[in-house]
């Protein structure tokens, strides 16, 4: 949420808007119509609407279809009680991120994802993937 928070300031960002059509009457004009009947004008337009992304679709036709990849993925947030388990994590990670991959493929990757009370490590939210 919070780095949501932080991409949004400044930027009009209409959420629960299901993309209908995108056109560009000029070089760097696109205008995106919505199924709600509204529209919005800019340069630019960014497609952040995940893996089945209408944008991707509209740029991409047949090609935007999603990939199978040969990997499986678990991703998910930890926190620990003891926070003398979290102080340690946390002093290992660079900076706030760590990752390993092995010569065969597999990744491991372990990130600070929130620290609501500094003062209080049981507070502390790691995110952790694996393949």
């Amino acid at each position: 949420k919070a780095i949501r928070k932080l991409f949004a300031e400044g930027i009009d960002i209409k959420y629960d808007h299901k993309l209908a059509s995108i056109s560009y009457p000029s070089k760097d004009k696109v205008i995106a119509t919505f199924e709600n009947g509204t529209t919005a004008v800019g340069s630019i337009l960014i497609g952040s609407d995940g893996g089945g992304s209408a944008v991707r679709r509209s740029l991409l036709g047949p090609l935007a279809e999603p990939k199978r990849l040969p990997l499986y993925m678990v991703n998910f947030n930890a926190r620990y009680r003891n926070p003398e388990h979290a102080v340690f994590i946390r002093s290992g990670l660079r900076h706030f991120v760590d990752h390993g991959v092995h010569p065969k493929g597999m990744f491991f990757l372990m990130t600070l994802q929130s620290v609501p009370d500094p003062k209080k490590p049981e507070t502390w939210s790691f995110q952790i993937t694996i393949t």
